[in-house]
């Protein structure tokens, strides 16, 4: 019915906002690693998390890293570029 395929619409909608939110929130998490001396809670307040634990498990799940290991790599390496968001 026209009642149940909106709310598939809705759901999946939802679902890909905050897919989408999720990866903003990454990609900006990992300029600052790169770019600042802010710390890994600060980096993590800054983009929406009150957990640094919570943030942690999110960023190594995205990067296939902890933040403080992406940032020494990329400070081995200065012309590493932030990784592509699309992965």
């Amino acid at each position: 019915t026209e009642i149940a395929m909106e709310s598939i619409y809705t759901k999946i909608k939802d679902m890909l906002s905050a897919q989408y939110l999720l990866e903003q929130r990454m990609a900006r998490a990992a300029e600052l690693l790169t770019t600042t001396t802010q710390s890994v809670l600060q980096i993590s307040t800054v983009v929406g998390y009150s957990s640094v634990s919570q943030f942690g498990i999110a960023f190594k799940r995205r990067y296939h890293m902890p933040p403080a290991q992406f940032r020494r790599n990329a400070n081995k390496n200065p012309f590493t570029t932030v990784p592509d968001q699309n992965r």
